[in-house]
């Protein structure tokens, strides 16, 4: 195989791009070979046909949050989060991906959701009204605190298994994007979540947790 690669960039070579074989006199100066040329011979060198983009890692830093709900539309139940420090570099706290949830309260003032991934709790998530009166509504929500439930006050509590990351201040916000709900079954259990689409922004004393999450039932 590679004596046949050879030969063909002799014949292509020998159609004055290389002169592959033939002589230059002392007082003539060999044509240089062209990039494409070149490549191909880069790549055999290396052994194949070059590096696949699959093959390539991508090592440059996640931007950070733009804060938009289209990051986890149309994805089922995800969840998309990073934090940011003081200088603006970015790292994930937790992979964009599919998850299982688990609906600690349902309420319509009170919402709690635990991601699950391979059977295992990964992110906690808390977004509490200001009074048990207060029906959530698609909307913004701030400033909300990590204490809670307090009332009169907002509460937004965002918690990852591995990073320990949390923070207890005010300068939190989240804003509901898609809200929807279905009947439960007894009057004690009126209604069940059924869709819920939320952007969240958590500013710590050293950084920000931001991201968004899609429930969906």
């Amino acid at each position: 195989m590679f004596g046949h690669r050879i030969a063909f960039l002799c014949t292509i070579l020998e159609l004055g791009l290389l002169g592959c074989g033939a002589r230059v006199e002392s007082n003539e100066v060999a044509p240089s070979a062209p990039d494409d040329a070149v490549s191909i011979l880069d790549a055999i060198a290396d052994g194949g046909e070059g590096a696949s983009d699959a093959e390539i890692e991508d090592t440059s830093p996640p931007a950070p949050y733009d804060g938009s709900p289209e990051r986890c539309t149309g994805r089922g139940n995800y969840v998309y989060a990073y934090r940011t420090d003081a200088s603006g570099a970015s790292e994930r706290v937790l992979e964009p991906s599919t998850f299982n949830w688990r609906v600690d309260q349902e309420n319509l003032y009170w919402i709690s959701l635990t991601a699950f991934k391979g059977g295992w709790p990964e992110g906690y998530f808390d977004f509490v009204n200001r009074n048990e009166s207060d029906v959530f509504k698609v909307g913004v929500y701030e400033p909300a605190k990590a204490d809670f439930p307090v009332p009169g006050r907002l509460g937004l509590g965002i918690k990852f298994k591995d990073s320990g990351i949390a923070c207890l201040n005010d300068r939190g916000r989240f804003q509901i994007h898609k809200l929807e709900w279905i009947a439960g079954p007894t009057s004690t259990k009126p209604k069940y979540l059924s869709r819920f689409l939320v952007t969240f922004e958590q500013r710590c004393e050293l950084f920000t947790i931001s991201g968004c999450l899609n429930f969906e039932r």
